[in-house]
C-alpha cells in the first residue's frame, strides 16, 4: 500500500508539463537551384561541374534569439588576446630590431595606437625542426 501511495506520488511530481518542449527551427524554404562550377588555386579543377545548391528564402525562419542584458553582470571581462607561435616568436626576437619590436608591441597592446590586447599567450608543445 505505501508502495503504490509512494510510486503514485512520483508519477504525479514527474509530469511532463513542469518543463516547456521547444522544437528545432524550421528549415528554410527552398525557392530553386543553382548549378556550381570550381576552380581551384592549384588547377587540379578546372571549371568542374559539382552538386547543385539550394537557394532558399531566408526572410520568415524563426531563428533562436540571444537576448544581453546589460544591467545584468555576471562576471566581468578583462579584455582579449591573442596567440604567439613560435615561429613569430623567432621573428620578433631574432629578426626585428629594437624600433620594429617596440613599434609591434604598441600595435598589439596600445588601446590608442594598436589594437587594445590584453593577454599574449605563447603555444607550447609544438616544434618546428627548425625551432632553436
Amino acid at each position: 500500500m505505501l508502495v503504490s501511495i509512494g510510486l503514485g506520488a512520483c508519477l504525479i511530481s514527474c509530469s511532463s508539463d513542469e518543463f516547456p518542449v521547444y522544437e528545432p527551427p524550421k528549415g528554410p524554404e527552398v525557392v530553386g537551384h543553382a548549378s556550381l562550377y570550381l576552380t581551384t588555386g592549384d588547377q587540379s579543377k578546372l571549371l568542374i561541374k559539382e552538386a547543385d545548391i539550394q537557394l532558399a528564402n531566408l526572410e520568415n525562419i524563426a531563428l533562436p534569439t540571444i537576448q544581453m542584458l546589460a544591467e545584468e553582470r555576471l562576471q566581468q571581462m578583462q579584455g582579449f588576446g591573442g596567440a604567439l607561435t613560435g615561429s613569430s616568436a623567432y621573428l620578433f626576437h631574432r629578426k626585428f630590431n629594437v624600433a620594429r619590436q617596440e613599434a609591434s608591441l604598441e600595435g598589439l597592446f596600445s588601446d590608442e595606437k594598436g589594437i587594445g590586447l590584453y593577454y599574449l599567450r605563447r603555444t607550447m608543445g609544438l616544434r618546428r625542426p627548425d625551432d632553436q
